[in-house]
């Protein structure tokens, strides 16, 4: 795994098309150095000579010969054989047990359950309802673009491939044969059409056009010819070039098309690594039409005929059977044995290994071109690891094996023991019988001699082992102890096993340990090296500026933001308990947390919008567009102009008013004044009034009886008061002296 990873990191400067050509959008530099001609050609049969195209053909054949040995000596004999173990293939078992097999045709389909019971689980481990892969940047400025990064790698995972049949396909294999294999490589479909014109070199206007339309990639030069006699008109060939597809493919690979060299613990270090694959010859036309393959008619004279593997007819047997091929007997419907070959061979004899990609039909090159990524694109693996062999010898089938034929031996003996009980031999005398037929054929009555009892007598019953179903169970036991799966296994759940530096998470809740460490396996020696390579060959062909539209929005990425440094943490499930508590986390910050901080001028719409986003996605739902307005979207933005708008016109009406009442107020307490001030008033001291209305005033101020009589003697006495002169102040008597007691102080003085 390191070293993979080291070889995609060295190899994100380089790139690389695996025999595709993919031409792109082009910097004015790039469409020079076009026009220019190198000092050093690309490897490719025209610029290779003789005696190079030879000693790389030796060394693809050679290639060819020991992967090609190696697989029918050693990989295919155990493809069909962990196979037919999964199918519980009678012929494997009348082998195995010949006897047992005569009687019983039970097989027990551990083998096949235990797959059956993994797989679904590991499938949801990596295609969960969440992207497949998360990517977070190395530093926090770098987020936003992993994020983007990691939105291009799921859209074309998911819309632009089939992955959850990869994954499907590939996991299978890799539990059922230890061999599952996907390939990822670059596919680009063009419609070209050719057209000419007259070029004359003092237009500028022109030069202008065609300048930009080959910048752009409307258009591809072919060719630039100066016509006869004319120096300044040059007769131009080009090719309008309208782009069908552009994008990576992740496909399965059976494992019985992979063609390895056995010397390397994985396929990025074998000398020679080949997808053999049986094509029409059809397809190497097409092919060389559109200038990919050459030499197609010599490779297709040469080739005889084309046979499948055993292990593909074991699958698909209608294979070896000519009848169900059909042919119409010429080139076109030939079936061809076509080599893509990744190989190492030093052809210019500098001492060093040239990394180069090799089509061939046979001993007939189709096309030789450097493999600039240095890697070959296959990325195999297995529910058992060998740290030192890419296929393993012992694997999961032979685990398994043991126990399988343990219990199918048992219960083909439990079966036949009770079939035996069941319809037992029995004795008869024939002296007493009179009517032998109608007792073989069943019939009702049958006529004997004396009694019956007698006549017909029973064996004793066949008893079995009363360790059989100890047996039985000790090898379902086994059986859970060595594969991890259980009849109580509930999967896979989404709890985060590892943080690494490379960014591994493997999800895995209420699971057997064993299950975990092929989820982890799987994770870190398929899914991750898969896609950083996918994201190595955006960055080299996909277009300058991507643009695709994710969840109802428009994304956009730019080819240099495409970096593979970046940590991949990939997001293997999604459990419902972990899922549950991620709404519920979602629901508190929304109501609890978000208010305080919304105080604090730290959360803004827009963090309300991402978490509510957030929670809407976690709920199932998808198009959140149409639930919840983006803050930053054009109409948010109309919207709060629209609302502030309105704000200051209410605060204006309501000033407006405030003003109206205040006028309205004072022009009230104005009038009230005049009013008060036109009605004429009375003033009189309380003295000025008659006697009787004084009384009336006292009485009713006070509640009092007040009556004119008492009014009359009050006023009488004040005043006969005011007219009597008043007496001075009566002054204190004089008190007698004190004679002092006798025995007293006083005594002798």
């Amino acid at each position: 795994m390191e070293d993979l990873n080291q070889s995609l990191s060295a190899a994100q400067d380089t790139g690389g098309l695996f025999g595709r050509d993919a031409p792109q959008q082009m910097s004015v530099t790039d469409w020079l150095l076009q026009q220019a001609e190198p000092e050093e050609q690309p490897v490719s049969l025209d610029t290779l000579n003789d005696d190079e195209i030879k000693k790389i053909m030796m060394s693809v054949k050679d290639g060819i010969d020991v992967a090609k040995k190696y697989y029918e000596g050693t990989v295919e004999p155990k493809l069909i054989h962990r196979r037919k173990l999964r199918n519980g293939n009678q012929d494997l078992y009348e082998k195995k047990l010949p006897n047992l097999s005569k009687k019983s045709k039970f097989v027990s389909m551990d083998f096949s359950n235990i797959i059956e019971w993994m797989k679904p689980s590991l499938v949801e481990v990596f295609i969960g309802n969440e992207s497949p892969v998360t990517i977070a940047g190395s530093t926090i400025q770098n987020d936003d673009t992993a994020t983007n990064i990691q939105h291009l790698v799921e859209y074309q995972l998911t819309r632009k491939n089939n992955y959850t049949s990869l994954v499907n396909d590939v996991i299978d294999d890799a539990l059922g044969t230890n061999l599952g294999v996907a390939k990822v490589w670059w596919k680009r479909d063009e419609d070209r059409t050719r057209y000419k014109l007259m070029f004359d070199v003092n237009d500028m206007q022109q030069a202008m056009m065609l300048t930009q339309a080959s910048l752009s990639g409307e258009i591809e030069i072919q060719k630039v010819k100066q016509l006869k006699d004319t120096p300044d008109l040059y007769e131009v060939q080009f090719d309008h070039v309208k782009v069908t597809a552009n994008y990576p493919v992740v496909e399965y690979v059976p494992p019985t098309e992979l063609r390895f060299t056995p010397e390397a613990s994985t396929l990025q270090k074998c000398k020679f690594v080949a997808h053999r694959k049986i094509v029409k010859g059809d397809y190497l036309k097409r092919k060389e039409q559109d200038g990919t393959y050459q030499n197609v008619d010599e490779a297709l004279e040469a080739s005889g005929d084309t046979k499948y593997t055993s292990a593909d007819e074991y699958i698909n047997k209608e294979l070896s059977d000519d009848h169900m091929r059909p042919n119409d007997g010429d080139n076109a419907s030939k079936d061809v044995e076509l080599y893509e070959c990744y190989v190492d061979v030093d052809y210019n004899d500098d001492g060093i290994y040239e990394h180069l990609i090799v089509h061939c039909v046979g001993d007939t090159p189709l096309s030789i071109q450097t493999n600039e990524f240095d890697i070959a694109p296959f990325f195999a693996m297995g529910s058992v690891r060998e740290s030192r062999k890419i296929f393993a010898d012992m694997a999961l089938a032979e685990q398994v094996e043991g126990l399988q034929d343990l219990k199918t031996a048992l219960i083909k003996q439990i079966v036949i023991n009770v079939a035996k009980n069941n319809d037992q031999q029995k004795f008869i005398d024939y002296t007493a019988v009179m009517d032998m037929d109608a007792l073989l054929n069943g019939d009702e009555y049958v006529p004997i001699k004396g009694d019956p009892n007698a006549a017909i007598a029973n064996p004793p019953p066949a008893n079995i082992s009363p360790l059989t179903m100890d047996l039985v169970n000790y090898a379902e036991s086994e059986l859970e102890n060595r594969t991890g799966s259980t009849k109580y296994n509930q999967g896979l759940d989404a709890n985060s096993l590892n943080s690494t530096a490379t960014g591994i998470t493997a999800i895995l809740g209420q699971s057997d340990k064993r299950i975990r460490l092929i989820a982890r396996l799987f994770a870190e020696n398929w899914i991750v090296p898969m896609v950083r390579f996918l994201i190595l060959l955006n960055k080299k062909y996909g277009e300058p500026v991507q643009t695709f539209r994710f969840k109802d929005e428009e994304v956009s990425i730019k080819s240099e933001d495409l970096d593979i440094d970046y940590d991949l943490i990939i997001n293997v499930g999604n459990g419902a308990g972990t899922k549950e508590a991620r709404i519920q986390s979602y629901m508190m910050l929304l109501s609890n947390v978000y208010p305080v901080l919304s105080q604090a001028g730290v959360a803004t719409p827009k963090s309300y919008y991402a978490a509510g986003t957030a929670l809407l996605e976690e709920m199932g739902l998808k198009n959140t567009q149409g639930i919840l307005l983006d803050p930053d979207s054009q109409e948010a933005q109309q919207m709060q102009a629209q609302q502030a708008q309105q704000a200051v016109q209410t605060a204006q009406a309501q000033e407006a008013m405030d003003l109206q009442k205040q006028l309205t107020l004072k022009q009230a307490d104005y009038e009230g004044k005049a009013a008060v001030a036109s009605i004429p008033s009375i003033r009189a001291n309380m003295n000025d009034l008659p006697l009787d209305a004084q009384v009336n005033v006292i009485n009713t101020r006070t509640a009092g009886n007040t009556s004119p009589q008492a009014m009359i003697e009050k006023i009488a006495r004040d005043q006969l008061a005011q007219m009597t002169p008043q007496a001075p102040p009566a002054q204190p008597e004089p008190q007698a002296p004190q004679v002092p007691q006798q025995g007293g102080p006083m005594n002798g003085q």
